[in-house]
């Protein structure tokens, strides 16, 4: 299922502290989408500032599509200052910068994108009304959220509106049933219509009548972005019960059923700080401690591919999933993935695989040179000439870690260097880099580990640090908990630079 939020990015600053929350209704709704298993995407325009390129390293994390985002040079990002008040917000002020770009038109691209979606999810803060008519054509529903505030529920607003969308969404913090089937009748709106009523219970009503959700249950930790995250869950339900664009709402305990979902996927989006988490400061890091197979060395293709052909050799074949499990895994682990394809145990395949491996490189000596990430010379040596204490920390062994710091010219890059080999257990347990974090004397919660496997990401995580990770399109890897997703060493250089500036 295809979903795209449009409309509005933004960033939710807490007074006085620096730390900053990615957010606004379009991009809220695009990573609610992905984690409910969407093919999502978020379609808008990013300034090219420190906090856009933010936005999209999140998005990347969030494995949201921004491919046809307009990244707007010179640019500013919205910030909303907010204090924290409870699990809710007291907004302050919001400051738009020199050049902030609001909602540009539609290109072609763009367009077409948003009319191929089954769902499409907008509001009033994306400005994008005058654009409504050219969705005319879209091939999936259009939810409208129109917030709560009274400028979008005048008469003229909603005329502008109705024709164009399928679900629409007002925001009524402690209004009775009572008033909310009064505001419903008095839209004029023919399309089914939500009302979210902060902790009481949802309202969906349709000219079937009112199917009446649950109330808010348990703890929260933060209600920022809780109406965008039980709306993208209430249109994904309704659309896989069967709804569509033309076609009336399911039976009403089809809705409730899709209501409790959404209100379920609400509870879990409340839990976490900001609107879906992370949190940023534009800081100094205390230290960057970097992986070494696939972000330093380009190895991991090559080890897969050596791995593939010492399963063929045995007449298997290591299906894409099982060859994606082995990167960034441990021996042990990788083992327990090739010993059922040559039908043998792990210690039977750990002598074979690794014969193999020692005479593929017999006969091809490797230059880890030859395969250095782009970039990522750059990115050590800048980082290097800043003081900020570096590591490597990797499940290699430490020959070729230091055949790598050799080869690649990284000598006397790193304060600290440290091999799998020599821990108790490899990635995803943390203990390599509670290791590393010892040695440098730096707070974890201020470090940034860079990664690119799942295992290296849990591990960085557990270990209470920052984790950006890169990401290998060719590779099916899951790197959705990393803080941040980068494509490229230059990309990740930049974000840095930012964080310093």
């Amino acid at each position: 299922m295809q979903v795209v939020g449009l409309g509005d990015n933004v960033f939710d600053v807490w007074e006085g502290s620096g730390l900053g929350y990615p957010g606004g209704n379009a991009v809220n709704v695009s990573v609610s989408a992905a984690r409910l298993g969407c093919d999502a995407a978020y379609v808008g325009a990013i300034a090219d500032d420190k906090w856009g390129r933010a936005i999209l390293a999140t998005l990347r994390a969030e494995d949201v599509d921004t491919s046809a985002c307009q990244a707007v040079a010179g640019a500013s990002t919205k910030r909303c200052i907010e204090v924290p008040d409870g699990p809710g917000h007291r907004w302050v002020r919001n400051e738009l910068g020199d050049a902030w770009p609001g909602y540009r038109p539609l290109t072609d691209r763009q367009l077409a994108k948003t009319n191929a979606a089954d769902a499409i999810l907008t509001s009033c803060n994306a400005k994008c009304v005058s654009d409504l008519p050219r969705l005319a054509g879209r091939a999936g529903v259009l939810s409208f959220d129109f917030g709560e505030k009274p400028a979008y529920r005048t008469p003229e607003y909603l005329g502008a509106v109705a024709p164009y969308i399928d679900l629409a969404q007002f925001s009524c913090s402690g209004i009775s049933e009572d008033e909310a089937a009064r505001l419903y009748t008095s839209s004029g709106l023919e399309c089914p219509v939500l009302i979210t009523r902060a902790s009481c219970a949802p309202l969906l009503f349709s000219g079937d009548g009112c199917v009446r959700g649950r109330a808010a249950e348990g703890s929260v930790r933060d209600t920022l972005g809780a109406g965008d995250s039980f709306v993208t869950a209430l249109v994904i339900a309704l659309l896989r019960r069967g709804w569509g664009r033309g076609k009336a709402l399911p039976a009403t305990e089809v809705c409730e059923g899709a209501l409790l979902e959404a209100a379920d996927h609400a509870a879990r989006m409340c839990q976490l700080p900001g609107a879906f988490g992370h949190g940023l400061v534009f800081e100094r890091p205390a230290a960057v401690v970097f992986d070494n197979d696939g972000v330093i060395v380009d190895s991991e293709p090559l080890y897969g591919r050596i791995t593939q052909e010492f399963v063929r050799s045995h007449g298997a074949e290591l299906s894409a999933e099982d060859l994606g499990s082995l990167r960034g895994a441990s021996e042990k682990d990788q083992l327990q993935i090739i010993a059922p394809y040559i039908g043998c145990t792990t210690e039977e395949a750990r002598d074979l695989s690794t014969r193999a491996f020692d005479e593929y490189f017999a006969r091809n000596p490797l230059d880890f040179a030859d395969i250095e990430m782009p970039g990522v010379r750059d990115l050590i040596w800048w980082l290097h000439g800043q003081g900020i204490p570096l590591a490597l920390a990797s499940s290699s062994s430490m020959r070729d870690l230091e055949q790598v710091i050799d080869q690649c010219g990284l000598g006397g890059a790193f304060d600290a260097v440290v091999s799998g080999h020599d821990m108790p257990e490899s990635k995803p347990n943390p203990a390599i880099y509670l290791e590393v974090f010892s040695r440098l004397g730096v707070d974890a919660a201020h470090s940034i580990v860079i990664e690119d496997s799942k295992y290296g990401v849990e591990a960085g995580l557990r270990a209470g640090a920052q984790v950006l990770a890169l990401r290998t399109p060719e590779a099916p890897v899951d790197l959705t908990e990393a803080s941040l997703a980068f494509d490229n060493h230059a990309q990740i250089l930049r974000h840095l630079r930012d964080r310093l500036c």
